[in-house]
C-alpha cells in the first residue's frame, strides 16, 4: 500500500511563513467564511480541515457548571462529508444523549495538509498556533495527513487527529484516537467526561 507520508525537510518547513496579513486570516481575521462564524457562536467541538476548511459539528453539547445540557438534544445524528477526489472523507456520528461522538476519518493521497496553502490563508500567528498544535515538539521530518483537526470553535484550539497521540482531553471531553494506517483512516471518540 502506497504510504500517505509526502517527506519534507526541517529546513523546508520552516521557510513557510504567512504571506497575509491579520485582517485577512482565515482563523483570526474577517476573511473567514461564514460558516465558521456560525459554529464559532455555537462553541462546540468541531472536526476541521485545513486544507480546505470544511467544518462538521459533533453534535456533543455544552453542558452548564450542574452538568446539565444548555440545550436539549434532537437525538443520534450522522454528517458525511467528503472533500474531493483523493481527498479526506468523514463520517461524523453524534450522540447526544449519550454525550459521545465518533469520528471516521479516511484519507485519501491528497489529504496531507499543504503548508503553501496555509501560508496563504493564515496570519503568521495562526500559522505558528496550527504548527505548535500539529508539531509540538518542532516540527517533524515528514508532513503526513494533518489536514484534519478538532477545534474548539469558542476559543479557537486546536487537537490533532492525525499525529502520533491517541489521547487527550479538550475541556470537559475526552478524546482517543485509534490509528488504522494500514486502512488509512482514524476513528476519533469524543465522550463527555468532566473533569471535577
Amino acid at each position: 500500500m502506497e504510504t500517505l507520508y509526502t517527506e519534507v525537510s526541517k529546513a523546508e518547513t520552516e521557510d513557510f511563513v504567512s504571506t497575509i496579513d491579520k485582517e485577512n486570516c482565515f482563523l483570526c481575521g474577517s476573511n473567514r467564511l461564514g460558516i465558521f462564524d456560525y459554529y464559532k457562536k455555537s462553541g462546540c467541538i468541531a472536526l476541521v480541515c485545513l486544507n480546505t476548511w470544511n467544518i462538521a459539528d459533533t453534535n456533543v453539547y455544552e453542558y452548564d457548571d450542574n452538568g446539565k445540557i444548555v440545550e436539549e438534544p434532537n437525538g443520534f445524528s450522522t454528517n458525511i462529508n467528503t472533500h474531493g477526489e483523493n481527498e479526506c472523507s468523514w463520517m461524523v456520528a453524534g450522540d447526544p444523549v449519550r454525550h459521545t461522538a465518533t469520528a471516521t476519518l479516511t484519507y485519501g493521497d491528497n489529504s496531507v495538509l499543504d503548508p503553501e496553502r496555509l501560508s496563504a490563508q493564515l496570519c503568521q500567528d495562526c500559522l505558528k498556533k496550527v504548527a505548535d498544535a500539529l508539531w509540538p515538539t518542532g516540527y517533524e521530518n515528514d508532513w503526513t495527513y494533518h489536514c484534519d483537526v478538532f477545534m474548539n470553535m469558542e476559543t479557537e484550539d486546536i487537537y490533532p487527529i492525525s499525529s502520533p497521540i491517541i489521547k487527550c482531553g479538550i475541556d470537559d471531553f475526552w478524546l482517543h484516537i485509534d490509528h488504522e494506517q494500514e486502512n488509512s483512516r482514524d476513528i476519533a471518540y469524543l465522550v463527555y467526561n468532566p473533569q471535577k
